[in-house]
């Protein structure tokens, strides 16, 4: 669990509101099923909610929660072109077509 993040037992509250929606965005870690209501992003586990506020609510600002509440992933898919461009070039020195 991040230190961000507060634990809620199911025996405490077992069923989320109908206003809570179901999602499929944000990194599940382990989790059931996921939940966001505004800036709040809700994990549901076997025994436990995890709860904890994103800055930005990615349904509505993707790059700002990339930006804020995602950087590792922004950075991954930014250094994935180049990445690929280096596999290539080495591929093709090794064919004799530098």
């Amino acid at each position: 669990m991040a230190a961000d993040e507060i634990e809620v037992p199911l025996d405490v509250r077992e069923d989320l509101p109908h206003w809570v929606e179901e999602t499929a965005l944000g990194d599940r870690r382990g989790a059931i099923a996921q939940y966001r209501y505004g800036n709040l992003h809700i994990r549901r586990y076997a025994d436990r909610y995890t709860v904890h506020a994103d800055a930005a609510d990615p349904r509505r600002d993707p790059l700002g929660h990339l930006l804020r509440d995602a950087p590792a992933l922004l950075a991954a898919a930014a250094a994935a072109p180049a990445a690929a461009y280096a596999a290539w070039r080495a591929a093709r020195a090794l064919r004799g077509g530098a």
